[in-house]
């Protein structure tokens, strides 16, 4: 398989994701009594988990050691400094590509690397909200839109199976929401996350109508698993998405059958 990125570009990738990191970090030291700034140390664990994923995909692990040093020491010298230096647009342009590249190269990855993917795309909407990045010119906008449109593609080609609930009355109040595997009766429908959430908000609704789309993503002969909580969290999340104008939904890329269940009353008493 060839590779958009090379080891070159990666590593000198990782050198400004340390550097973006030391930047954070300094600036949350600066401000943190004032409460502008978030604490680090989410975005900080996610960098390193992008060094030594980047350092393993392409082939040079034995280096992720030194680089996640390498950032620990950056990161303890910003707690002492006035600033960090910002990389400038030529390295925030190189940075986004090199991220985006990973992001493509993974997707084309014969194995599941959504995880390693939502990794780019959370720094990515990091970068974004970071206002002296350079958000526009460096191209961010473009390839965050990218990983929202191909983590629900991705997931679409899993050999997954997952049902749709509607849920509620033609009037009143109702919510929809997707669940693992397949959902056939009024037991099950009352042993969801849904059911649970919309009786709690309102108990003096004994009777909730249900209508039950069940999907079968992916190609394989095999029988498919009950969509796993990464599935649901990337339908969830990234469900409705657009890549060259174009609209594209999880629906768009349902492959094998589809079957909808008829709308029954489910009470609040199924549950037990």
């Amino acid at each position: 398989m060839e590779y958009q990125n090379t080891r070159i570009s990666a590593e000198k990738c990782i050198d400004t994701l340390i550097q973006y990191a030391a930047l954070r970090q300094a600036g949350f030291e600066s401000h943190q009594n004032q409460a502008l700034f978030s604490n680090p140390d989410a975005r900080n664990n996610r960098t390193r988990d992008l060094i030594i994923g980047i350092s393993e995909f392409y082939g040079f692990p034995s280096a992720a050691d030194s680089h996640i040093t390498r950032m620990n020491e950056c990161l303890y010298d910003s707690q002492r400094s006035f600033g960090v230096e910002l990389p400038s647009r030529k390295e925030q342009r190189d940075t986004v590509q090199s991220l985006l590249n990973y992001a493509k190269d993974l997707s084309a990855d014969t194995h599941d690397m959504r995880e390693q993917m939502l990794q780019v795309l959370k720094h990515f909407e990091d970068m974004t909200a970071f206002l002296p990045w350079d958000a526009s010119g460096s191209g961010i906008y473009e390839a965050r839109d990218w990983l929202e449109w191909a983590l629900p593609a991705s997931t679409a080609r899993q050999n997954i199976l997952f049902t749709r609930i509607l849920l509620g009355p033609e009037i009143g109040p109702c919510a929809s929401g997707f669940v693992g595997g397949s959902v056939t009766n009024h037991a099950d429908v009352a042993e969801t996350y849904l059911f649970d959430d919309m009786t709690s908000q309102y108990p003096e609704i004994e009777t909730w109508p249900a209508l039950c789309t069940g999907y079968r993503c992916g190609h394989e002969l095999s029988t498919a698993r009950a969509a796993s909580e990464l599935d649901l969290q990337i339908m969830r999340d990234y469900e409705n998405s657009y890549h060259n104008g174009k609209k594209t939904t999880l629906s768009a890329y349902r492959c094998g059958w589809k079957y909808i269940f008829s709308s029954w009353p489910c009470r609040k008493d199924s549950a037990q």
